[in-house]
C-alpha cells in the first residue's frame, strides 16, 4: 500500500509542476525561458521540459529518471521491477513541443521522430 502512495504522491508532484509552466504554449515558453531552458534539441527526451522535470524531481531519491515521450511524461523509479508512472503532458506543453519540432530545421525533426517512435 505505501508503494502506491508513494507512486500516486510522484504523480500528482509531476501534475503540479507541468501545471505551473503555464496555460498557454507561450507562457510555457516565457517560463522555461526565464529558468535558462531553451528548446534547440533533436530529441523528445532532452527537450527544455524533460530537463526542467529532471531538475526538480530528480533530486528526489524515489526517482530515477523523468521524460518525455510521445507527449508523456514517463518517470522511472528506483525500483526496477515496478513499471514507469506515465502521466499524459497537459496541453498547452504539447503545444510548447509542437511548436519548438515545428520551428527547427528539418533534419532535427527527422531526427526527433525517429528518437520517440522507437
Amino acid at each position: 500500500m505505501r508503494l502506491l502512495l508513494e507512486r500516486a504522491a510522484l504523480r500528482e508532484h509531476a501534475a503540479s509542476l507541468l501545471e505551473e509552466l503555464g496555460g498557454t504554449a507561450s507562457e510555457v515558453a516565457a517560463t522555461l525561458c526565464s529558468m535558462g531552458l531553451h528548446d534547440g534539441t533533436s530529441s523528445a527526451s532532452h527537450s527544455a521540459v524533460a530537463r526542467y522535470l529532471h531538475a526538480i524531481m530528480g533530486s528526489d531519491n524515489r526517482v530515477k529518471r523523468a521524460h518525455v515521450r510521445n507527449n508523456w511524461l514517463v518517470i522511472t523509479t528506483t525500483r526496477r521491477w515496478r513499471p514507469g508512472i506515465w502521466l499524459r503532458l497537459p496541453r498547452p506543453v504539447r503545444e510548447f513541443m509542437a511548436s519548438a519540432d515545428a520551428s527547427s530545421p528539418p533534419e532535427d525533426r527527422r531526427a526527433r521522430r525517429a528518437t520517440t517512435q522507437g
